[in-house]
């Protein structure tokens, strides 16, 4: 999704609008204050656009989804009247000097719909229980789920009563509504994915097998299992697939990229940014029209394993036993290091961003490790 443009447009990009074009016109004309008022209706409601917007990025904008729909349906109002403000058919109106200090009605269009989509987005990973970090293991020829709370700072241990055994290696993706994706590295099937419940710790789905893969990377979006990376039974490299919950149908997608199998990949405005274990680029895959694109700028050429952090307005970027890096807020094509990770993760390694800390669990000979990063301290300390 192309970044909010909030540049000051010239009056002639008005004119060529689709939106903007006036109709026919009649011989009526308006008083000057007529076409201010109408001028200020739309500078209004860009105002309070703009304002929203910065409060956004900024990270002080708190809202759920009961009150997302009732600024949507406010908005989407205001908007209304904006936009027939603009159009009338009169052609006073946009020949008026005083547009020249407006903003373009295009870019306005652009911003509203760009800012209730990235809402939605937001919405929708708000919807997951964020206190957990979950792991899944294999221990007394059981599958066994870890699960570390972070307010109260414990761990849990459940066995799972499941057709398969999943092994180290198994991806696990949170789903709304405390329930979780297992899928891969399984027996007697590899490739063999469930829905678990939380509440109940049972299995509440058994989905169609996927292509046999473990250490593949994934993520939900709006009732989709995004799946990428990971190994086959033949070695080879690169899942790039997705799972439709809804139709419980498997979907190819364009091939992946990368050439590493232990890729990590983070959604942030409503794309899904990826990148390797080895040097490669960071990558871009567009979330609406499901292709990739490299963006050599960002580029993360570190050797070892690395993931990716959704951070609200920033990415962070982890080393395994190097940097942590965090993409600058006013240069996104820039990275810092603001400090060091010298842990070794192993496989199965989970991630959170959870109140300006990182936090990364993992399972070491059967037990639960958690380490996170204070992002205002720059300190990493032994969460567990």
């Amino acid at each position: 999704m192309e970044e909010v443009n909030l540049s000051i447009c010239r009056e002639s990009s008005l004119r060529n609008l689709p939106n903007a074009t006036p109709e026919k016109t009649s011989a009526t004309h308006h008083s000057k204050d007529e076409v201010n008022s109408k001028l200020l209706t739309i500078l209004e409601f860009e105002n309070k656009l703009e304002s929203l917007i910065s409060k956004y990025l900024s990270g002080t904008f708190e809202i759920n989804e009961l009150k997302f729909e009732t600024l949507k349906a406010e908005l989407r109002s205001e908007f209304s009247a904006a936009r027939r403000a603009g159009q009338k058919e009169n052609l006073t109106f946009f020949n008026n000097p005083n547009l020249k200090k407006s903003r373009s009605y295009k870019a306005m269009v652009q911003k509203y719909n760009d800012f209730l989509k990235k809402i939605e987005n937001f919405i929708q990973q708000s919807k997951f229980d964020s206190r957990f970090l979950y792991n899944v293991d294999f221990k007394n020829n059981r599958t066994v789920l870890s699960s570390y709370d972070i307010e109260t700072n414990r761990t849990s241990q459940e066995f799972l009563e499941t057709p398969f055994q999943f092994y180290a290696g198994t991806t696990v993706i949170q789903l709304p509504n405390k329930e979780l994706f297992f899928y891969g590295n399984s027996y007697p099937s590899s490739g063999a994915c469930c829905i678990i419940d939380l509440k109940s710790i049972s299995i509440k789905k058994i989905l169609p097998p996927g292509p046999p893969s473990s250490y593949s990377e994934g993520l939900y979006y709006k009732n989709c299992i995004f799946l990428f990376g990971g190994l086959d039974e033949k070695d080879s490299l690169g899942l790039s697939i997705k799972l439709n919950l809804k139709e419980n149908r498997w979907i190819q997608l364009t091939p992946l990229p990368l050439r590493s199998y232990r890729c990590s990949c983070v959604n942030f405005n409503g794309s899904i940014l990826l990148c390797g274990n080895l040097h490669e680029n960071l990558y871009k895959f567009d979330l609406e029209i499901e292709s990739y694109s490299e963006i050599k700028e960002l580029s993360l050429k570190m050797y070892k394993n690395k993931m990716l952090f959704n951070g609200k307005s920033r990415v962070y970027a982890i080393e395994e036993l190097g940097n942590i890096f965090e993409s600058g807020i006013n240069n996104e094509y820039k990275w810092d290091i603001i400090g060091e990770f010298k842990i070794m993760w192993y496989s199965c390694a989970m991630r959170k961003f959870w109140k300006e800390e990182i936090f990364i669990s993992f399972i070491s000979y059967g037990n639960m490790n958690c380490y996170k990063f204070d992002l205002n301290r720059k300190i990493l300390e032994k969460a567990l």
